[in-house]
């Protein structure tokens, strides 16, 4: 299984392409609101920060919702959010400890990073090398 780590050695430098890439990717458009991963910006200590989805082992947004709109992907083991399920209540949002799980505003559906199927798009877009993708044993 793949997951997704902050690079600690490395400073997010506020470029945003994760989220330009991410919402490319899933939603066909460069629309940073629609992205999976979120770029924080701290303008009075000049610090950006990437937000993403930490792909818990049991993760909290699943266990939260209440029509079970969050599964496990058979092929990467990444959690997503089956957006034909999902009926935008907020539960999974709230549940997150990361801040990680976003809305979709037009939709009126929950979204969450699910890997780009295996290869995340965010991970080859970041030229600071702070977002990562890591394999992990034993899915």
């Amino acid at each position: 299984m793949s997951k997704l780590t902050i690079n600690q050695e490395a400073q997010c430098v506020g470029c945003r392409q994760c989220e330009l890439i991410c919402s490319y990717k899933h939603e066909g458009i460069f629309s940073p609101w629609l992205a999976r991963v979120r770029v924080v910006r701290q303008e009075e200590v000049v610090k950006s920060e990437a937000i993403i989805c930490l792909h818990c082992d049991n993760p909290p947004c699943a266990a939260a919702c209440p029509v079970d709109a969050i599964v496990k992907s058979d092929l990467t083991g990444a959690f997503y959010v089956d957006h034909l399920n999902c009926i935008g209540c907020l539960q999974c949002i709230e549940a997150c400890p990361n801040g990680a799980m976003g809305f979709n505003n037009q939709r009126s559906i929950a979204q969450k990073c699910d890997l780009c199927g295996g290869d995340p798009a965010c991970v080859k877009a970041c030229p600071a090398d702070v977002i990562r993708r890591v394999v992990k044993d034993n899915v």
